[in-house]
């Protein structure tokens, strides 16, 4: 049989799937940042443990480390705009446990349009 496709279906079906793909690049990302804000949550949680007279290796470029010892316990934190604002361990922890929560919501929502964009999609199929 010689099935004619409907051109403005096969368009919106087209549309759907650059949507589909868009939002997986997003989730991916999303998820690559949550695991950044875990993984720093974690680093600090240690970090406020040591008693100060270690010595650490500092990054000053791509490859390039000093070491030194670390006088107190406050961060310079990057507020966003450029602006830094001394912060401590806690209040850095608190800050990044919040943008970890918004990230969590960011990726249910991302979830739940990915599913209702393959439920779109599937409708599509079965139209065909």
């Amino acid at each position: 049989m010689n099935e004619k496709i409907d051109p403005e279906k096969f368009y919106e079906m087209q549309v759907l799937e650059e949507q589909i793909k868009m939002t997986q690049q997003m989730l991916e990302n999303a998820s690559e940042q949550l695991s950044m804000v875990k993984g720093t949550v974690i680093s600090l949680n240690e970090f406020s443990e040591l008693s100060g007279k270690e010595e650490f290796l500092f990054p000053l470029a791509n490859g390039i480390l000093a070491t030194g010892k670390l006088e107190g316990k406050k961060l310079l934190v990057n507020v966003g705009a450029g602006v830094v604002k001394e912060k401590s361990i806690q209040e850095t922890i608190t800050s990044l446990k919040e943008q970890e929560a918004e990230v969590t919501q960011f990726i249910r929502n991302l979830e739940q349009q990915y599913t209702e964009l393959i439920s779109k999609i599937e409708e599509f199929k079965d139209i065909r």
